[in-house]
């Protein structure tokens, strides 16, 4: 209707493209490739314009159209991100892990109600597998509140007034019991706030958390985790197409990108090894080949009973404000595997960033071989 009202509106076009998947050229792509090359808008207009374009060039198999406007929409976009500052709180991860310093910290509330992270890279899956999660009637689905990297300037901002500046990680040798105590009430209290009603589980579905779990295991020791696990290439792709509208300053750079998916990796791979927190690992692949196998594994390490609601994420009722708002809308399909592929020749900052394709295949054979009868430590 917007479009119809105001055919030059680029803001309404790129809620058109996002929401939906072009099948064939129009009018309305020949009027916006005619603004774009005529340079009649500017500023957050013209950057959600190109946006746009790459998406639908994208939907309509034309790799070289598509990476031209998303290597000019992500060059329009500049936000932080300490690369350095990341990687010295992996170090003091990698440091802590092999020394078993984490099972010296004090914990915190063993609550008979804990809560269950979804973890992983941005554009994963993590929201489909909330999705279906959330169609399960005994289940609180909060979405991505930041409760969890709220907490973490809390207890950075902490050590900073005590003149003791500390990463993430290292940070968490000054806290005890009290702390922890006091906090997991403070965090029982905002889910139950958001509760229409009763619940079992209640999720909270941030992916970065995967960054967070020391926190989360001496908070909640008895929390669950899921970790979404997808193609590195595929995760990669999909975050340099999306126009992120807060945050996410890695997302419009590849080699960031790449150096992201690889932080999130190594990460996970220690906490498993660090943690005594129950961790299941879900293949993106595995789940949009056999919905129904993996959405029982899913309810089973959550503790529930089946439910065949589940089967339907696209039917959820709720809020979703993810990038993956439409997607989690339609019925589950295959249509993103491999999708990068066809984008391999623009790649090689991203691929060298992970690692090269050495990494990306082991990392791929290591997904490959996940049980499906079985979580880690679960």
């Amino acid at each position: 209707n917007a479009l119809r009202l105001k055919p030059n509106d680029t803001q309404a076009f790129f809620g058109l493209a996002l929401n939906t998947k072009y099948a064939a050229r129009d009018n309305l792509l020949g009027t916006m490739g005619a603004m774009h090359s005529g340079k009649g808008v500017g500023g957050i207009d013209y950057e959600s314009l190109c946006f746009a374009l790459a998406k639908v060039f994208d939907d309509l198999g034309e790799p070289s159209r598509a990476m031209e406007y998303a290597i000019e929409a992500n060059g329009l976009i500049s936000r932080p991100f300490d690369l350095g500052a990341e990687q010295r709180n992996l170090d003091d991860l990698r440091r802590m892990a092999t020394a078993d310093a984490f099972s010296r910290l004090p914990i915190g509330d063993p609550s008979p109600k804990p809560p269950l992270l979804i973890v992983g890279m941005n554009r994963s899956g993590t929201t489909l597998v909330e999705s279906i999660l959330s169609r399960h009637p005994s289940v609180l689905a909060q979405g991505e509140v930041g409760d969890w990297p709220q907490l973490e300037g809390r207890l950075l901002n902490r050590m900073r007034a005590a003149g003791r500046p500390a990463g993430r990680n290292a940070a968490l040798t000054a806290l005890n019991r009290e702390w922890m105590n006091q906090r997991a009430g403070e965090l029982r209290a905002l889910t139950d706030g958001r509760a229409s009603g009763s619940y079992s589980i209640a999720i909270d579905k941030f992916p970065d958390n995967a960054l967070r779990l020391g926190l989360v295991s001496r908070v909640f020791p008895n929390a669950r985790i899921v970790h979404v696990r997808r193609h590195p290439l595929d995760v990669g792709l999909s975050n340099y197409f999306r126009r992120f509208t807060t945050g996410q300053g890695f997302a419009f750079r590849m080699d960031w990108i790449g150096a992201k998916v690889r932080l999130v990796a190594d990460s996970m791979a220690l906490w498993k090894k660090a943690l005594d927190l129950p961790i299941l690992d879900v293949s993106y692949e595995r789940l949009v080949a056999d919905p129904e196998g993996e959405s029982r594994r899913l309810i089973a390490f959550a503790g529930l009973e089946w439910d065949d609601a589940c089967l339907t994420p696209s039917k959820t009722q709720r809020s979703v404000l993810t990038a993956s708002q439409w997607q989690v809308r339609q019925p589950i399909y295959t249509g993103s595997v491999s999708r990068w592929r066809r984008y391999e020749p623009w790649l090689a900052p991203m691929i060298e960033a992970m690692g090269g394709m050495e990494w990306i295949e082991q990392e791929m054979a290591d997904q490959a071989s996940l049980s499906s009868l079985s979580a880690n430590r679960s």
